[in-house]
Parts: C-alpha cells; structure tokens; sequence
C-alpha cells in the first residue's frame, strides 16, 4: 500500500501536530501509519467502547444532514465516507472543480466532535495508465483535499492525513466505463482519538 506524506502548505502545521502525538504513547503519530494501521489506532479500550460508538453515531447523523453518507467502521467506532473522484475533479486533473470545492467546505464536524477525531484521506484511481502515474495523480488529489480541509479544522486541532494510493485497491474490475468510475474515487476516514475515548472514560467514572 503507498503513503504520501503531506507536501502541502500545512506541512508545518501537520509537523507541529505530529510531534505533539509523538509525546503521546497512547496515540502513535498519524503520519508514521500506513492507512490500514491508522484506520484502527488507537484501539478504544472495551470499557468505552459504547460511549464512542453513541458520539460516533451522533456525528453520523451530523453527516448524513449535511449530505454526506457515512458507513460505520471499526463496529460503530469510525466512519467512512465515499465521493466519486469525478465529484470533485476534471479528468486527468489534481485541481479541484469549483463544484468539489463547495462541496468538501461543507464537511464540517459539530463541536462536540472537535479535537477528538483525525481524518484520513484516500484517493483511489482506476487502472488506466501506468502505475506511476496514478499513483502521482491520487497523491495531488489527496493534498488538494488536504489543502481544503486542513483549514477547515484547524481550530480544534484535529489532524488531517493525505494517501494516494493509485490503483492498488480496486473495487471491483476495471472491464468497464462504470466500473472504472467506480474505482475512481475518495474515502474519508473520521477515525476516533485517545481525547474521545480518555473523555469517555472520564464522563463513565
């Protein structure tokens, strides 16, 4: 699976971010992970399992009114969101279409959610053309999602991860127009931190 870092302008910011998880044994740094480890860490301890899963779904139903359809994960703990990579971009292009852009700037998270979550983002491309160039092109996009974003969380100190990861995880065979749109796409991963399961744990004393 291929990890881009973060070549964006909130290089610095995702830097401090980073440093601060790396004082924190509880929560390794989310720019060390590759996506499969970043999705389940850290593990909620059975004790708060039910306490995130209530504010998890809260924040889905938060999603889901503001349009966006999220699949829970990790049982309840995490959630999903999937845009057609042609929601948001032009053929061949890694600048958002001005339609993406108003698009993404309403993914918000409610306060009761700030500071609590990170959120990843995978870009995934179809196979047509070389590995080297999907796997360019899903980075760009992932960083122009960043780039989107970063800013739109940076007051609760919630940290956003950039992947392109090409065309390594096809959803299902490339053997047809639809099929390749299907591939083409962008998954959000709203992932819980230590800060909701410590509070979790805390509000259950």
């Amino acid at each position: 699976m291929n990890f881009h870092r973060p070549i964006t302008a909130a290089l610095a910011a995702s830097a401090m971010i980073a440093a601060a998880y790396a004082a924190d044994p509880v929560q390794p740094d989310p720019f060390e992970l590759n996506l499969e480890d970043n999705i389940n860490t850290p593990a909620v301890p059975p004790k708060n399992h039910a306490s995130v899963k209530e504010h998890t779904n809260r924040l889905k139903s938060a999603l889901d009114h503001s349009g966006f359809k999220a699949a829970y994960l990790r049982d309840g703990e995490a959630l999903m969101i999937t845009l057609p990579c042609d929601q948001l971009f032009r053929a061949n292009s890694t600048t958002l279409s001005d339609e993406g852009l108003k698009l993404l700037q309403k993914l918000r998270l409610p306060g009761e959610a700030e500071g609590k979550y990170k959120i990843l983002i995978a870009v995934h491309s179809d196979n047509t053309g070389a590995n080297d160039y999907s796997d360019e092109i899903t980075a760009a996009r992932a960083n122009a999602i960043d780039d989107v974003l970063s800013p739109l969380f940076s007051s609760s100190d919630i940290v956003t991860v950039p992947y392109g990861l090409g065309q390594d995880e096809p959803l299902v065979s490339n053997d047809s127009l639809k099929n390749r749109a299907k591939n083409r796409r962008v998954e959000i991963y709203i992932v819980p931190t230590s800060a909701l399961f410590s509070r979790s744990g805390k509000n259950q004393r």
